[in-house]
């Protein structure tokens, strides 16, 4: 029986003796908003191996790729959530006797996935945290903690300019998907003044230096 999202909906298994689902569970509704049909076909088009064939599950893959990435799981942590989550085994679809792979298998998925395909879904659940207001598009907090061993110079201009390119790729990404009005607001609340100033003061910095 697969599980529905009723009210009093009591759910019980072998290593879940009869809880009561909490239906404003944040997985939840972060389940009921994504379009897994769009997330799939994002990671068929950047999946490694060409011969996909039938043996991948994409959609149970990709559900768990989520979890595993967005709730700070490791793969064996994953696994166990899976067995015992109440709310991770419905954002899976699992029916009551239903459980996971082995945490090889997900490590498998994942390193069969190219850097693109995990740069894409993040630009998904982002656009869906916009349109909830969950991000606003006026504010951005950046906490950055840096080793002086990783650190490469300029570090604020490189870092200025890196943040910049992510602002516009999800721009692109939003304009793309017809969200002109979000992706034009994004643009707006960007002070181009402010970003000149620091811009010409790194350049100059620079090169004066060089003297």
């Amino acid at each position: 029986m697969n599980l529905g999202l009723k009210s009093d909906l009591v759910y019980s298994n072998k290593n879940i003796l009869s809880v009561k689902i909490r239906q404003n569970h944040d997985l939840l509704k972060l389940k009921e908003k994504l379009n897994f049909e769009k997330i799939i076909n994002i990671l068929k088009k950047h999946y490694l191996k060409k011969n996909i064939g039938s043996q991948v599950d994409f959609d149970h893959h990709a559900r768990a790729l989520i979890l595993q990435l967005y709730m700070g799981n490791t793969y064996r942590g994953l696994v166990d959530q899976l067995n015992s989550n109440i709310y991770f085994r419905l954002f899976m679809n699992f029916d009551i006797d239903d459980g996971p792979r082995d945490h090889s298998a997900y490590v498998k998925f994942s390193n069969s996935l190219t850097s693109e395909a995990i740069e894409e879904l993040n630009l998904e659940i982002i656009h869906i945290a916009m349109l909830d207001g969950h991000i606003s598009d006026s504010i951005a907090e950046i906490d950055s903690t840096i080793k002086e061993a990783n650190i490469t110079y300029p570090t604020d201009g490189k870092n200025l300019k890196t943040l910049l390119l992510m602002i516009l790729s999800v721009v692109d990404y939003l304009k793309d998907r017809g969200y002109e009005k979000e992706a034009a607001k994004i643009l707006k609340n960007i002070d181009h003044k402010l970003v000149l100033k620091l811009l010409k003061g790194h350049f100059f910095e620079k090169k004066s230096k060089k003297r």
